[in-house]
C-alpha cells in the first residue's frame, strides 16, 4: 500500500481560504537595515578559554568606557582553567565591571555558552549581540541577561532599529520579558548561579531563547536583522528594581565555560542542485511548477530541500497528498492555490518535510520497511512539517500568513478522510 500525508483538507481549507485574501508581496529575503556597519561577518567558532589569555584573535577587553553607573575595568578580566572570568567590583565607591567584544560582526545563526553568575548583589551579567546605525540614532541588540539578586530569573530582549524603551511588541521595535525559568517544564532546578547552558537562535523573522535545551522563549515581531558584534559584560544600573538590586556590595564574577558561534545554515551560500523535478500535467501545470520553483530559488536552502525530497509534482483537479513511499516520491496538487507563486512554494516545503521525515526514518533503521506513520504524519510529523513551512515563510517578510498556518493546527486537518478532502 502507498504511503501517503494529507496535507489539505476541509478543515484546513477555511483557513486557506482566508489568508488567500491577504495581497501578496514579491517577498524578498530581510535585508540589514541601511546605515549600518557591512563589514564581513565572522564564521563559526567554539571557544573553551583553555589559555591563559584572552583570545585575542576573537576578543578584545573594553578599557574605560561607562554604562549606567558602571566603569568597564579591563584588570577585572582574567582567563584560567578553561574558563573566562568577568569580574565586578567596588572600588571606592565606583562600579567597575567589566566587558569582552568580539572584533567581528555575526550574523543570523545561534550563540550558545556555558556560564555561572557568581556576582554580588546589584550585578547583573550579559551576553548580547548588537550594532549601532554609524550616526548612532538607533539600534539593533539582542540580550540575555542574568542577576544574582534573581537566580531564577532571566532577562530577555531585542531591539529592531530603535533605541527606545517600548511594552508593546506588536508595535514597538523594543521588547523586554523577564522569565521565571523554574516554571519552564524541565527546569524546576534551575538557578543562574549554577554552570547552565544558554543559547540565542536568531533567525530571520523569529528568536528563540534556550536553557539547558529548554525553550524559554520567542520573539517573532520587530525582528533584528543586522549584523552585530558579540558583548559579554558585568554591569550595573540603579533602577532595575524587578531584576536587580540597588547596593552593589561586593566582589563577583561572571564564569564563563565555553562560548560557541554557528551560523545559520539555511542562509549559507549554497548552490543550486542541478537535480530536476518532474512535472505531470498540461502546460499551465508546468507554469504554475516552475514559478513556484523560481520563488524557492531565492531561499537556496528551501529550493534544494524540495528538490531533493520531491521527485515528481502531478498536478490534479483538488487533492494535495504527498506519496512519501513511491518512487520517484509523488506529490499531488490539487488546483486550489497552484497559480499563487508563494503559496504553491511554501506548501511544498510542507510535502518535501514529509518526505524527508519517512526517508530518514529508513535510513536511520536499516532493514526496516514499515515506518510508523506518527513519524512522518499525525499530530507530530505535521507540527514538524509546518514549523519548517512557516519558517520560510517568516524567512521571505509573509509573517502574517505565517502565523495563520501555525493557528491551523488545531484543525487536525490530517484526521479527515482521503476522499473527503474538498481540493
Amino acid at each position: 500500500m502507498n504511503m501517503h500525508i494529507r496535507t489539505r483538507t476541509s478543515a484546513f481549507l477555511v483557513v486557506t481560504l482566508l489568508l488567500n485574501t491577504i495581497s501578496f508581496s514579491q517577498a524578498a529575503t530581510l535585508k540589514p537595515l541601511e546605515g549600518y556597519t557591512t563589514s564581513p561577518t565572522g564564521g563559526s567558532f567554539n571557544e573553551l578559554f583553555s589559555k591563559k589569555i584572552l583570545n585575542d584573535k576573537l576578543f578584545e577587553k573594553a578599557a574605560g568606557g561607562e554604562y549606567f553607573d558602571t566603569t568597564y575595568d579591563a584588570s577585572q578580566i582574567t582567563t584560567a582553567k578553561g574558563k573566562l572570568n568577568l569580574g565586578s567590583s567596588l572600588i571606592s565607591g565606583i562600579v567597575h565591571g567589566s566587558e569582552v567584544t568580539s572584533k567581528k560582526i555575526y550574523s543570523f545563526g545561534s550563540v550558545t555558552f556555558k556560564a555561572m553568575a557568581n556576582l554580588e548583589p546589584g550585578m547583573v551579567s550579559t551576553v548580547y549581540l548588537a550594532s549601532e546605525s554609524e550616526d548612532g540614532s538607533t539600534r539593533e541588540e539582542i540580550d540575555m541577561e542574568l542577576s544574582s539578586d534573581n537566580p531564577k530569573k532571566i532577562s530577555i530582549s531585542d531591539y529592531h532599529g530603535d533605541a527606545g524603551d517600548s511594552t508593546d511588541p506588536k508595535t514597538d521595535t523594543h521588547q523586554t520579558e523577564i522569565i521565571d525559568v523554574s516554571a519552564v517544564g524541565g527546569l524546576s532546578s534551575f538557578k543562574s548561579t549554577k554552570f547552565n547552558t544558554y543559547k540565542i537562535e536568531w533567525i530571520p523573522g523569529r528568536i528563540r531563547w534556550y536553557v539547558n535545551n529548554k525553550q524559554i522563549a520567542e520573539h517573532i515581531d520587530s525582528i533584528p536583522t543586522t549584523p552585530m558584534r558579540l558583548h559579554l559584560t558585568t554591569y550595573h544600573v540603579n533602577d532595575w528594581t524587578e531584576f536587580s538590586q540597588a547596593n552593589v556590595q561586593g566582589e563577583g564574577t561572571f564564569v564563563i565555560d565555553q562560548l560557541k558561534y554557528a551560523p545559520d545554515e539555511k542562509l549559507r551560500p549554497v548552490a543550486l542542485t542541478t537535480k530536476k523535478m518532474q512535472i505531470k500535467g498540461d502546460q499551465e501545470c508546468k507554469n504554475n511548477v516552475n514559478a513556484a520553483l523560481e520563488q524557492l530559488k531565492g531561499e537556496p536552502w528551501y529550493y534544494n530541500f524540495v528538490v531533493t525530497y520531491v521527485d515528481l509534482i502531478e498536478c490534479v483537479e483538488k487533492g494535495s497528498v504527498m506519496y512519501v513511499s513511491e518512487m520517484p516520491r509523488r506529490h499531488t496538487a490539487g488546483r486550489p492555490g497552484r497559480d499563487d507563486a508563494v503559496q504553491f512554494a511554501d506548501d511544498l516545503t510542507h510535502e518535501a518535510c514529509h518526505s524527508w521525515e519517512y526517508t530518514t526514518y529508513l535510513e536511520q533503521h536499516p532493514g526496516v520497511y514499515d515506518v510508523p506513520e506518527d513519524v512522518y504524519g499525525n499530530h507530530d510529523g505535521e507540527e514538524k512539517c509546518l514549523n519548517i513551512q512557516v519558517e520560510y515563510l517568516r524567512r521571505i517578510g509573509e509573517k502574517e500568513r505565517a502565523e495563520g498556518y501555525k493557528d491551523a493546527m488545531a484543525s487536525e486537518w490530517w484526521k479527515v478522510p482521503l476522499e473527503d478532502m474538498q481540493y
